[in-house]
């Protein structure tokens, strides 16, 4: 017998396995599933249990710091006012000295105001209203935006205009840009006082017509930041110089080329023009918290100190600015009636069960403290937080921005865990988990829908937190009046904005990051005249616009000049010498004679200060006008037919011709000699920028402008940055 290889042996050995050890790896298998079955069982009971609470649950109430203490105030209404009756009385007399003293400031600071029979009524302004659009919205040479000279704008301005007259997106002025910054353009140098320009020059500035007219003001020094006020603003024509400078709080950029539109300020008298927004505060803040002192009853509170602060941020904080105040009295009432239904349902489910204790002073201090904030939202956390919009942009241009972000998640994060445990200790805890599971289904499925763009506004992300603060903890208290004053401050300041937008509502007047067409350097510089070449052609096809434009604007000097249907073309324009800019005489007298007029009031009395003073005014707008008129016919014909005008009002001509006498010089009045000095400036300079169109007329659609590419006053030529302006 042949013996079995070894290999063979193996291989025998290991097919005829046991069947009992087959058995017991099939026990042992089921076994571990088992073990691990009830490991996860108990992991997860665990996890439950945990999230179910303590058994029996908690009731949290706010035991009070010294109770004697805040019980005191109403203990003192009822040894005085020991009847229902009598708490009824003096709660209803407290309503209405309350709202008689509220309509009666209010009308002063919206109703009622300054309005001369000469000029028309006062146009009500908000911050950033000006005279002239962005870009092109003015049209072909401005001319949807006349008249450019003669005429008279009196203006009231709101207060808090240097945080809410900022630019929102960016904004081109030649080839500078300005954004999240107040946009002025021109005005006074920044020390103008100390060069001598009476009234610190705010009367002898002049602006481009598109800075916004309150900051514009405000940067005169015409209005003040914290009380607002009223102007007269007169609109000047072209000018080709406006100079920056850093006055009251706001920067202004310099353009030291022509514009077609600009305007200055003239001295007023003007009554009931402050905005009394700060006045009434202090009533508003007394009249809640007298409530809250004096009343526990948690729906008397609430549906007291809802109203008063929501007609509060309509008509002082933060009212909807609008031309005519009956139409913001309107605006607000209709957002009040759907606002106190939402008010009803957070009282009645919510607020009862966290300020209805015996605490009424830590009441008063958290939960109204923390309503008083959010409510002034815009000069509280807008200002205090440098986060305008959670855009990547925004966040890359805001000092700051990225680590108040980081700090507010961190925050936003520690109050959420905070507010879970104690949600845990009431055993409401899985009840909670599922309503905000379906909060974010529903706003996963939102997000998914095409074409619209979810933004959760602030008084929306109140009213998504707000149930968890419905319980009695300090913590809550404090949280409970941040989200209602935010709701409140979102819905009577921008009503019930959607919690769906399209992408152009979002923008606004912002980038679409739309392709741009190309300059093609250099342009051809003449003797008087300058050609600018470019090629928008889609570099896919070569021959074409791309794909959905079929036009081409020009802006030259941030005024649209001209517009082309050709895809490659070029454009010329004369160059303008800056004394080509100057006025004639009869148009300087006849700008100057308001401003003098106004400022040489006191002087009639006083020859010598009279005299200077019209010179003064003379010399400051022949500056202006680029153009330094020194000795000869020309001034002297315009200063004393100035003179003679303004006398001849004021009675006070005899007084004249004795300083004349006084004061001639021989060598001032010499005849037949017209000396004139021009600037060095030569020739100004263009800036040019182009972009794509589409339509016509009023379907004209324009894309995103190129960043401006300069000629300069030499004739050299300064190419366009990469990116859009």
């Amino acid at each position: 017998m042949r013996p079995v290889p070894p290999a063979m042996n193996r291989l025998s050995s290991e097919d005829s396995s046991d069947p009992s050890s087959d058995s017991d790896n099939s026990l042992a298998k089921s076994s571990l599933l088992t073990r691990s079955y009830t490991s996860t069982t108990r992991i997860g009971r665990t996890i439950w249990g945990w999230v179910e609470g303590p058994n029996p649950p908690q009731v949290l109430r706010i035991k009070p710091l010294f109770p004697e203490v805040q019980t005191w105030p109403m203990r003192m209404r009822d040894r005085l006012l020991p009847k229902k009756w009598h708490k009824i009385a003096a709660l209803a007399t407290l309503y209405v000295v309350w709202m008689t003293l509220f309509v009666l400031i209010t009308d002063l600071s919206r109703f009622e105001t300054w309005t001369e029979e000469e000029y028309g009524q006062t146009m009500t302004l908000t911050c950033s209203n000006a005279v002239w659009y962005k870009n092109n919205g003015c049209g072909l040479d401005g001319l949807e935006c006349t008249p450019f000279t003669d005429q008279y704008i009196p203006f009231r301005c709101p207060s808090e205009c240097i945080h809410s007259g900022r630019v929102m997106n960016p904004r081109a002025v030649g080839t500078q840009e300005k954004y999240l910054e107040p946009f002025v353009v021109g005005g006074p140098p920044t020390n103008a006082s100390e060069i001598g320009l009476p009234h610190g020059g705010k009367y002898n500035a002049t602006y481009r017509a598109d800075s916004f007219i309150c900051d514009a003001a405000l940067h005169a020094g015409v209005i003040s930041n914290r009380f607002g006020g009223c102007g007269l603003l007169k609109m000047t024509g072209t000018k080709n110089l406006f100079p920056g400078s850093n006055r009251n709080g706001i920067s202004s950029a310099g353009f030291d080329a022509s514009f077609p539109s600009s305007f200055s300020f003239l001295p007023i008298d003007s009554k009931h023009c402050t905005d009394l927004r700060w006045h009434l505060l202090p009533v508003t803040i007394f009249f809640t918290t007298l409530t809250i002192l004096t009343i526990q009853n948690p729906y008397v509170v609430f549906f007291t100190v809802f109203p008063a602060i929501f007609f509060h941020v309509s008509f002082a904080s933060d009212p909807p600015y609008l031309r005519n105040p009956y139409e913001m009295l309107s605006t607000t009432m209709s957002r009040f009636l759907p606002a106190a239904f939402i008010a009803y349902v957070l009282g009645t489910h919510i607020v009862n069960k966290t300020i209805n204790t015996s605490a009424r002073i830590e009441v008063a201090i958290l939960w109204l403290g923390g309503l008083w904030v959010g409510a002034l939202n815009n000069l509280t956390f807008d200002v205090i937080i440098p986060l305008a919009r959670l855009t990547p942009r925004d966040l890359n241009a805001q000092p700051g921005a990225k680590a108040a972000l980081a700090i507010i998640i961190i925050v936003l994060a520690v109050i959420c865990i905070s507010q879970v445990f104690f949600i845990r200790l009431t055993g409401k805890l899985p009840k909670y988990l599922a309503l905000y599971i379906a909060f974010g289904v529903s706003l996963g499925l939102l997000t998914a829908i095409p074409g619209v763009n979810l933004r959760i506004h602030h008084y929306i992300l109140a009213l998504l937190f707000l149930p968890g603060t419905a319980f009695q903890t300090r913590p809550s208290l404090l949280y409970q009046g941040l989200l209602i004053g935010l709701h409140i401050n979102g819905v009577a300041r921008w009503g019930f904005a959607g919690i769906l937008e399209t992408p152009a509502s979002l923008r606004g007047d912002g980038a679409l990051f739309s392709s741009l067409p190309r300059i093609q350097p250099p342009p051809l510089v003449g003797s008087s005249n300058v050609t600018i070449f470019w090629n928008a052609t889609d570099y896919r096809t070569g021959d074409s616009f791309p794909y959905p434009w079929d036009g081409i604007s020009v802006l030259v000097n941030d005024v649209e000049r001209a517009r082309f249907r050709e895809p490659i073309g070029n454009f010329t324009w004369d160059r303008l010498l800056r004394d080509q800019l100057v006025k004639s005489e009869e148009e300087l007298l006849e700008e100057e004679d308001d401003t003098v007029e106004t400022l040489s009031g006191e002087a009639v009395n006083r020859g010598e200060e009279f005299e200077g003073v019209v010179q003064q005014a003379i010399e400051r707008r022949a500056m202006q006008a680029q153009k330094i008129v020194v000795a000869g016919e020309n001034a002297g014909s315009l200063k004393r037919r100035n003179e003679d005008r303004l006398m001849k009002r004021s009675g006070g001509y005899e007084m004249l011709k004795v300083v004349r006498k006084r004061k001639d010089d021989p060598e001032e009045g010499r005849k037949g000699k017209r000396q004139q000095k021009v600037l060095a400036g030569e020739y100004e300079p263009l800036y040019v920028r182009i972009a794509y169109t589409k339509g016509q007329g009023g379907s004209l659609v324009t894309a995103d402008y190129t960043k401006a590419g300069v000629v300069l006053a030499d004739g050299s030529w300064k190419a366009p940055e990469i990116g859009r302006s």
